[in-house]
């Protein structure tokens, strides 16, 4: 009813043609309520829906739910939640929320860190699929993969990260990838996977708890066939819409003398 009064009344409003650029200037202006509404979605969506506000506030890399996330950004985290993952093996640099986030979506995760005192507050919390290595020296640390490998997943998020990039793709299943996290700081380790002709696809935006942006980046092996959860990929995801009606694209039919096709490379000539 409010609508249509509304409409009503601006049909009866003199001087539209006056009012219309000054209002589409004033709803369109950065200091209007306008551009606020949709501000303030984005902000929901990123603070409440992906949980950026609760990451934030307990400084734990954690969803909306409070379940535990790998501390890379929330593009790369989207793309892992669409594949399935359940016969994967995967070995991490780095352990914590990251190691339970892989032990439910993966057969078995192998994973190896070198503070004790952080192992101790993460070794009751593994589940059975979870095995965690403490590796005190570097090089222990470095070459830990070597143990159970060959790896379908390998992620360095560790300590020594350009290190351990030289030693990862040996130890990488055809077919695989290996996740850098903060890629874009540690260019000489980027450098070294793509040297061994893996695919690199970046993934920046935002991450928990961090209030930057930063990269993820995947390198894949040429052999990479993603196999997704849904029969439709990509599939909609926090804060997404559904499919608005596009308008069909129709338009007059092409006159007759229009449908011959003029050879590649042919030369034209006018008049």
């Amino acid at each position: 009813m409010l609508k249509a009064l509304t409409r009503l009344s601006w049909r009866l409003m003199p001087g539209k043609r006056v009012l219309r650029p000054v209002m589409r200037g004033v709803l369109s202006s950065r200091a209007m309520p306008g551009c606020w509404m949709r501000s303030l979605r984005l902000y929901r969506i990123l603070g409440f829906d992906y949980g950026y506000l609760r990451s934030a506030a307990t400084m734990r890399s954690v969803d909306a739910a409070g379940k535990p996330l790998p501390w890379i950004t929330y593009p790369a985290i989207d793309y892992l939640r669409q594949l399935d993952l359940t016969d994967k093996i995967v070995f991490e640099y780095g352990c914590g929320g990251s190691t339970i986030f892989w032990s439910g979506v993966a057969k078995s995760v192998y994973s190896v860190e070198d503070n004790e005192a952080f192992c101790r507050e993460v070794w009751p919390a593994l589940p059975p699929n979870c095995q965690l290595s403490l590796e005190i020296y570097p090089d222990d640390y470095i070459h830990a993969l070597a143990k159970h490998a060959p790896y379908d997943i390998i992620v360095i998020d560790g300590h020594s990260r350009v290190r351990c990039s030289e030693v990862a793709p040996r130890y990488l299943k055809p077919g695989g990838f290996i996740i850098l996290d903060n890629s874009d700081w540690f260019h000489e380790a980027s450098a070294n996977l793509r040297n061994a002709d893996l695919i690199e696809v970046d993934m920046a935006g935002m991450a928990p708890i961090a209030d930057f942006i930063s990269t993820t980046s995947f390198y894949f092996h040429r052999d990479f066939r993603p196999k997704p959860k849904a029969d439709r990929q990509p599939v909609g995801l926090a804060g997404s819409v559904p499919k608005p009606n596009f308008p069909k694209v129709t338009g007059p039919p092409r006159p007759a003398e229009a449908t011959g096709r003029v050879p590649v490379g042919a030369a034209s000539t006018c008049g």
